[in-house]
């Protein structure tokens, strides 16, 4: 089963912000600029599922998430606390620069009854602005460079 939870807010689809009503494909192709009203706050979730709607579920989701706007992630740790049961994983992917000592120690807390975690941090690293990780499984895929050497490699294979 998987679930998602982020310290993002998200732009929710029009049938999202008002339950009920039929969306028309011109309305859904349409282009226009959000309001700051139509930001849900930071912190959406989508609980854990194993269904193949999951997958679209999840990548929606991340499409509409406005990275901008977030709160912490050891606040969104301790407000769903309840989620984590031992054996639970959890996979943390965050900007490099986003960590913080109170994530890492949220992340050992939570390690330390039973979860698994596993980091992956993107964005440019550099030690010095990095928080100390402990002993938790880290892993580093790089910053824009590293994006745009990945964009340009499929690129060429499928040229």
């Amino acid at each position: 089963m998987v679930g998602m939870l982020t310290n993002c807010a998200w732009l929710p689809s029009p049938e999202q912000r008002e339950p009920g009503r039929t969306v028309t494909g011109d309305e859904k192709r349409r282009q226009e600029p959000f309001k700051a009203a139509e930001i849900a706050p930071p912190g959406v979730s989508v609980p854990f599922a194993r269904d193949r709607g999951q997958y679209e579920r999840l990548l929606t989701t991340f499409s509409r998430l406005i990275p901008s706007v977030n709160v912490s992630m050891e606040q969104v740790i301790v407000r769903e606390d309840a989620l984590f049961a031992p054996g639970t994983a959890v996979i943390m992917v965050s900007a490099v620069q986003a960590l913080t000592p109170a994530t890492v120690e949220r992340l050992l807390d939570l390690r330390s009854r039973g979860i698994t975690i596993q980091c992956v941090f993107t964005g440019d690293l550099e030690r010095k602005t990095m928080a100390e990780t402990q002993d938790l499984p880290v892993h580093y895929v790089g910053g824009r460079e590293r994006w745009h050497a990945l964009i340009r490699a499929v690129a060429d294979e499928k040229g």
